[in-house]
């Protein structure tokens, strides 16, 4: 429900595994999130319209994504799992 109100109802399909890459989008292209070891953005400068730096062969970076698998401890399903230390 929003200030414009309700949606039509729709089905929603749950999976226990549905894996995907976050995403940035600029200027209609999409790319998938990496950071460098220190996350600082790791793509070309300017790739996203701001100051970045691309990784270089043989760097170790990091790919954010969701839905790769069971985590631990385990998520309990449909509750909103509180971040580290709450």
């Amino acid at each position: 429900m929003t200030a414009a109100g309700n949606s039509q109802p729709f089905q929603g399909v749950a999976a226990t595994y549905q894996p995907a890459f976050f995403q940035f989008s600029f200027q209609s292209t999409i790319y998938a999130v990496a950071t460098h070891l220190d996350f600082s953005v790791a793509a070309g400068n300017g790739t996203l319209g701001t100051p970045t730096i691309p990784a270089k062969p043989g760097e170790t970076i990091i790919l954010w994504g969701t839905g790769f698998g069971p985590t631990t401890p385990a998520a309990p399903v449909g509750v909103e799992v509180p971040p580290t230390g709450s």
